[in-house]
């Protein structure tokens, strides 16, 4: 019984030596990508990510033009119309990513460059649950806020009632960008400022070359789901 004990004891101490190995390899991976080169290089390389929101802005304009081309015959839709009075709508929605991924990059990468990992990662969790849970509710909290919004911003009565199914609809699926939008900050925080920036523009990539046509040309749908 004693050697299957001394056993037992040293493959733990071996399996938990391991795991330490491990975590210390990750430590130096993830802090080599801020300390491995000068603080110029690091900063250009930071703004990988960022650069490539001007690429996202070209393709957010192309996908603009698919839907104008789409209901150009169909002058009495007010398809750009009704994105634009949508839109100001939508941005309250927006800020609530915006908010929580700017203090995820802000918060973690401190932690991480504390060399307190664990506490970055615990706050990371917290504020994806957070974000999302705030999300749905604002979410569906201002579905009962649309129609009197649009009024407050002078949107034309012809178009309240088809610029409100369409904001519903959009209202509804933010949630969704709000967590992909945190998911990108906190890939900033930890020092993947390259890989958010391809992630995202594969995102907005896959989305105007080949949803939006598709939805808008092949199974021409209605303003309600035109975006």
């Amino acid at each position: 019984m004693s050697s299957i004990s001394t056993y037992s004891t040293g493959s733990e101490e071996i399996f938990i030596e391991n795991i330490s190995s491990i975590e210390d390899k990750d430590k130096e991976i993830e802090n080599s990508r801020f300390t491995k080169h000068s603080p110029l290089v690091t900063l250009l390389k930071m703004t990988a990510g960022p650069f490539a929101l001007f690429l996202q802005t070209f393709l957010s304009t192309l996908n603009m033009f698919f839907i104008a081309k789409r209901f150009n015959n169909e002058p009495e839709s007010h398809a750009v119309e009704i994105i634009g009075f949508a839109n100001q709508f939508l941005t309250i929605l927006n800020f609530i990513g915006n908010y929580f991924g700017i203090s995820l990059t802000s918060h973690v990468s401190t932690l991480i460059g504390k060399g307190d990992r664990n506490e970055a990662a615990h706050l990371s969790v917290d504020i994806f649950r957070i974000s999302l849970l705030f999300s749905f509710a604002g979410a569906f909290g201002l579905l009962f806020a649309v129609k009197p919004f649009l009024n407050f911003i002078g949107t034309p009565s012809q178009l309240i009632d088809s610029t409100a199914k369409y904001t519903n609809f959009m209202v509804l699926t933010t949630p969704f960008g709000n967590m992909f939008l945190v998911l990108i900050f906190f890939m900033q925080s930890i020092g993947n400022s390259a890989a958010s920036g391809i992630i995202s523009l594969i995102m907005r990539t896959i989305i105007t070359l080949g949803l939006t046509p598709l939805f808008l040309f092949v199974f021409k749908v209605s303003t309600t789901f035109m975006n």
